[in-house]
């Protein structure tokens, strides 16, 4: 169903959110001294986590090709791609600079 799986995926995007944020608190924490190295970081991380959604809406968007674009199926299929996608990179997030 696809109101089903927009939700879900809305979960994921919102538990990818979290992630993310704990992150930004890790990389001020790890450079306590070093104001420039920090923003350093977090300028590399924001462009690499900007790149990494258009990388997601433009792999799902391939993904659902087949159907076509407003269908439920078609909707499904996006919400079940970012689902995927969004529980892949919280996990790699999470590995990044561990406590």
């Amino acid at each position: 169903d696809a109101q089903e799986s927009r939700g879900l995926g809305d979960v994921y995007k919102r538990q990818l959110n979290q992630s993310y944020q704990a992150l930004l608190v890790r990389v001020h924490n790890l450079y306590p001294s070093s104001l420039l190295q920090e923003q350093e970081y977090l300028g590399k991380l924001k462009n690499a986590q900007r790149a990494w959604i258009k990388y997601r809406d433009s792999t799902c968007v391939l993904e659902a090709f087949e159907v076509e674009p407003g269908k439920p199926a078609h909707v499904t299929l996006i919400n079940l791609c970012v689902t995927r996608l969004s529980t892949e990179r919280t996990r790699y997030l999470e590995q990044l600079l561990p406590e």
